[in-house]
């Protein structure tokens, strides 16, 4: 089991590439339009490097922190709403064990509890991953 935890998220998967794909997920990166960003070669994120981890940790973390500030800011929790009913969903079938495992992505609620345009990208990304899960 990997782990990738911060304050406004969390990834659980079985393995560490695993773990990198869904953060690439998350981000709205594939291997190939990260490769190009960070200006290195696919094969040497094939492998999901501590460093790259770190970075799009970092990035989604520090976004999905913002994104907090402004919805509460601004008064637009609703936009949390889509993303905790398929969560719940998930939720449900794997307390009845209508799919196995271990949920892969968890956005913290807390991130709307804290203190600058709307990025909700991480949300709807994260939505799709329990989708996916889930079908």
């Amino acid at each position: 089991m990997y782990k990738i935890k911060t304050n406004s998220f969390m990834i659980v998967a079985e393995t560490k590439e695993e773990a990198f794909t869904n953060l690439l997920k998350l981000s709205g990166y594939d291997i190939s339009s990260f490769s190009e960003y960070m200006e290195v070669t696919v094969e040497e994120l094939e492998k999901a490097p501590q460093w790259a981890i770190n970075s799009l940790k970092d990035l989604i973390s520090l976004t999905l922190e913002y994104t907090g500030y402004i919805m509460k800011d601004s008064r637009t929790e609703g936009l949390f709403k889509p993303y905790l009913d398929i969560e719940n969903l998930v939720k449900e079938k794997l307390s009845t064990q209508e799919i196995v495992g271990t949920q892969p992505v968890q956005i913290s609620s807390d991130i709307i509890s804290k203190d600058g345009a709307i990025r909700t990208h991480h949300l709807i990304n994260a939505e799709m991953i329990l989708k996916n899960f889930i079908s």
